[in-house]
């Protein structure tokens, strides 16, 4: 029951944590042709790169949001449905084996959740990161426009790409702040059951 949707989860936080990666080393490129002005070549081939992230980016949003929507909806479902089954049911009928079932949706679902939030956060920051170190060379090179206006032309071009934003199937961005959101609403969720709980 939980092996397919925990196999799914660690697929994200690999492919996230590899994007994440491309795209900082990428952005310490960028940083290290902030130190000498880069040639005409060189900005073009740094463009091609950028160009390439942000085709990366916008395939990444297309083909996981969805499945880390239902991802997402699944595994929170689970939480929800073992930690009703946990305090609605009376203690004699809470046998062994429901307890049994209940233990990953209490650990297993939580990391998984926990770490397609973190890994997903991570590519955003390191967004953030490439966009400051573009804006550097972009005030480096603005002191010798006369040379570099060709270069300036293409560290502004690229500055002014929008990279997609990575959702959960369009309705909520990937962020830390989903971490407390979904375990607010759990905690929510948990005091409502135990204060229905029959005597």
């Amino acid at each position: 029951m939980f092996m397919f949707p925990t196999f799914v989860a660690i697929l994200c936080c690999t492919v996230f944590y590899q994007v994440s990666e491309a795209y900082a080393a990428f952005s310490e490129a960028i940083s290290n042709y902030r130190k000498w002005s880069p040639s005409l070549s060189e900005s073009i081939k740094l463009m091609k790169n950028h160009h390439l992230l942000y085709r990366l980016s916008r395939n990444l949003e297309q083909v996981f949001s969805p499945i880390v929507f239902l991802l997402l909806c699944s595994q929170t479902l689970s939480m929800y449905l073992a930690l009703s089954s946990y305090f609605a049911s009376d203690t004699k009928a809470f046998t062994a084996t429901l307890k049994w079932q209940s233990v990953p949706a209490m650990t297993v679902v939580p990391l998984s959740l926990i770490g397609v939030a973190m890994y997903a956060s991570n590519i955003s920051k390191e967004v953030e990161n490439m966009q400051g170190n573009l804006q550097d060379l972009h005030n480096t090179l603005v002191g010798d426009l006369e040379s570099c206006r060709k270069t300036l032309f293409i560290v502004r071009t690229m500055m002014n790409t929008k990279f997609p934003r990575l959702t959960a199937g369009s309705v909520f961005e990937l962020k830390k702040g989903l971490i407390l959101s979904v375990f607010g609403s759990l905690f929510t969720y948990g005091l409502l059951v135990i204060n229905i709980k029959p005597d």
